[in-house]
């Protein structure tokens, strides 16, 4: 079972602020809808970002209202938006949710559940499976992206990898960059890249790397 959430003097209280998360058009309307007399609990401001990508398929599930008034369903359980662009060489196994402009380049392979923000760029031979890109990321070619939320015009170059295949036998920690130790009890933890950072070429981000 997951650890609850951390207490007000944490600072993963305002991790899912900095990387953007309620900025995205998707999130904010499940936000709204939550606030609702009548919403259910599937999303909460103070979630930690593992929490979140660990519900994406049932959040991305629970879209389906907002999905179908701005999204056309082109394979099943693949939503893209207007003006997307998908190199036919491409592998989409949903569930996947494309945002505006979003441009798809040769031999990518994505399995969901993912959500990509619009003008999303993922250059040639990308693997990218059980993430969030918010608007205007950068993925350069041949770079693996595992588990992780990238927060708006986050440039990774080629090759960067964010999570080693597998998981871990024992609980993963994640670490902030001002020294903060924050036990996760989860085994399979990604990377969490707050907006306008760039990851340098070949660069292997280890699991629960936090970057600000």
């Amino acid at each position: 079972m997951n650890q609850a959430s951390p207490n007000k003097s944490s600072p993963l209280d305002s991790l899912l602020s900095l990387l953007g998360v309620f900025e995205e058009p998707l999130f904010r309307w499940l936000l709204q809808e939550e606030r609702r007399p009548q919403g259910g609990s599937l999303i909460f401001e103070r979630q930690t970002p593992w929490e979140l990508i660990q519900h994406l398929s049932l959040l991305l599930e629970s879209s389906l209202p907002y999905l179908e008034t701005a999204y056309e369903e082109i394979l099943p359980s693949v939503w893209v938006a207007k003006g997307v662009r998908i190199h036919g060489t491409a592998t989409l196994l949903g569930p996947l949710v494309l945002g505006e402009a979003v441009d798809i380049g040769p031999e990518v392979q994505f399995q969901g559940p993912l959500y990509l923000g619009k003008r999303v760029r993922i250059d040639r031979g990308v693997e990218l499976r059980s993430s969030i890109l918010c608007e205007g990321v950068r993925i350069g070619a041949e770079s693996i992206v595992l588990d992780s939320i990238l927060g708006r015009e986050v440039v990774l170059e080629e090759r960067v990898t964010t999570l080693t295949r597998g998981e871990t036998r024992l609980p993963l920690t994640v670490e902030y960059p001002c020294g903060v130790f924050h036990p996760t009890a989860f085994h399979r933890l990604g990377s969490y890249i707050c907006p306008r950072t760039r990851v340098r070429r070949g660069q292997t981000l280890k699991a629960g790397t936090i970057l600000s």
